[in-house]
């Protein structure tokens, strides 16, 4: 919203002399980024197209109101002369039209703007600039008047919550979550953008998320999370990774968050004391719980042992989880038995040419209940 206002000659009914006649002052304003101190807001331009006018001394008035038109800041600057045609103040020159007498109307938004470092609050403002001019033998009058709005935006960007940054996970299908984004002046529901990306030896992580090709990224997203999804580059073993949120709402950015970085990482000697000691559990429901097997030789045992009464009908189905292709399946074979004591079980996958990844043991027992179980392959 910008008005320019000033009073008009009317020669033929002689209401104006050359020295009231206004309409030889234009005064333009040039609205300050989102985010401004008071300073900011003096980039003005003064034309004044008669010299010979008979106004000798001049004045700027900076007026401030709020969304309901109150009043909350008034400043005026020094007294000047404006001898050229066109006159600029801006940042740089500031220094000609000081000193400022300044009063806040609002202790509460003074103290605002001291707290902030001079920047005004998030909200709506109203912004006039008013020229005036006194001829020698005369009073001050205005002579041109400018005004906009500007809307402070209170936006707080997303932050990552989890994994923490330089965490490790252990499951290919990690659950990525940040804190909404918000915006005072949003009038949609904000959606996300997700990248992550690996890091390379040598990098940091601010090098690689702003550098590297992204192993996953996914835009729109309407929650503040988002499972790293199978669909995904597969995550590498004990590689580390970046990954970094920006949020969007009515396409307009509400910014980013910063870095962080986890690791897809396993230690291989406790696990390799694991698998000496003990046997993988199976469970009765799909599980998040992931193990790293580094042996051609796969021992599971039921958390219920006493629901196996004949291992003679146990069957097994081991599945590739990058693909979904099924390695071996023993659940058509009539008379496949696995070798056991009706506790533990084992699978040798020597002959089976098993790559390095991810695999879900499928194991169903005498009352065809499915149970899972889900491994690393690093032999």
């Amino acid at each position: 919203m910008k008005r320019l206002f000033f009073t008009l000659c009317v020669p033929v009914l002689l209401l104006c002399s050359a020295y009231q006649c206004s309409a030889q002052y234009v005064l333009t304003a040039i609205a300050p980024p989102p985010q401004f101190g008071h300073d900011d807001l003096w980039n003005l331009s003064i034309t004044r197209s008669n010299m010979s006018d008979g106004y000798t001394q001049f004045y700027i008035a900076l007026r401030i109101f709020n969304a309901n038109s109150v009043p909350q800041l008034k400043t005026n600057s020094a007294t000047l002369s404006l001898n050229n045609a066109l006159t600029l103040i801006n940042i740089g020159n500031i220094n000609d039209v000081k000193p400022f007498t300044m009063n806040y109307y609002n202790a509460t938004v003074l103290q605002q703007v001291i707290a902030s470092g001079g920047l005004f609050p998030a909200g709506e403002w109203n912004v006039d600039f008013t020229l005036y001019g006194r001829p020698s033998d005369g009073e001050f009058t205005e002579l041109a008047n400018y005004n906009y709005v500007l809307i402070v935006d209170a936006i707080w960007p997303p932050m990552l919550l989890s994994p923490a940054d330089g965490d490790t996970v252990q499951t290919p299908n990690p659950i990525l979550t940040w804190t909404p984004a918000f915006s005072t002046y949003m009038s949609g529901s904000a959606v996300y953008t997700l990248r992550v990306v690996p890091i390379y030896p040598g990098q940091s992580k601010q090098q690689a998320i702003g550098s590297n090709f992204a192993a996953y990224q996914e835009s729109n997203i309407p929650m503040p999370l988002q499972i790293y999804p199978n669909t995904a580059q597969p995550l590498d073993s004990n590689e580390r990774y970046a990954w970094q949120v920006q949020a969007f709402a009515d396409g307009s950015s509400l910014g980013q968050s910063e870095v962080w970085e986890f690791c897809y990482c396993f230690s291989t000697e406790p696990d390799t004391i694991t698998e000496q000691l003990i046997w993988y559990d199976v469970q009765a429901d799909y599980t998040d719980n992931i193990y790293l097997l580094t042996s051609d030789s796969l021992r599971f045992r039921f958390a219920d042992p006493y629901l196996i009464s004949d291992s003679s009908y146990i069957k097994f189905r081991l599945i590739r989880e990058a693909n979904g292709a099924v390695i071996t399946d023993n659940t058509s074979c009539a008379e496949c038995p696995l070798p056991s004591s009706l506790v533990n079980y084992a699978i040798g996958l020597g002959g089976l040419q098993m790559a390095k990844g991810t695999y879900r043991l499928e194991v169903f027992d005498v009352k065809r209940q499915k149970y899972v179980m889900r491994f690393i392959y690093a032999y």
